[in-house]
């Protein structure tokens, strides 16, 4: 039997295809698991080296890009009630802050991440 190698570049497009083929549902839940996958990663330091591996590089993101796991656990359930449109107003405040802070995590992760590459 032949093996073809495939490049990392076309695994990744691969992947991407796939995931945007998923409901807004499943979605959300792969997700939920992707990042809780994250948080089982052994995490690296608070500085990106530019000779890191892809796995140190991903580390790096999951450590400074996740909210703590009440938080996280939180967030999901009102983003699930928002796509659902099942959040109540009272409900609204916590999902936004909550939506706020994961946004300025991921603009710190990119910023250093960019600095550094």
């Amino acid at each position: 039997m032949t093996s073809i190698e495939m490049s990392s570049a076309v695994k990744v497009e691969h992947l991407l295809n796939s995931i945007k083929q998923l409901s807004p549902t499943e979605l959300d839940e792969f997700m939920q698991k992707f990042q809780e996958w994250q948080q089982e990663e052994v995490l690296v330091d608070e500085d990106v080296d530019p000779k890191a591996s892809d796995a140190e590089v991903i580390a790096f993101i999951k450590k400074n890009s996740s909210l703590p796991e009440n938080e996280n656990l939180c967030y999901w359930q009102l983003r699930r009630k928002s796509d659902d449109e099942t959040l109540t107003d009272d409900e609204l405040p916590e999902y936004q802050e909550l939506v706020r802070k994961l946004t300025i995590l991921n603009t710190i992760v990119n910023f250093r991440i960019n600095r550094t590459f």
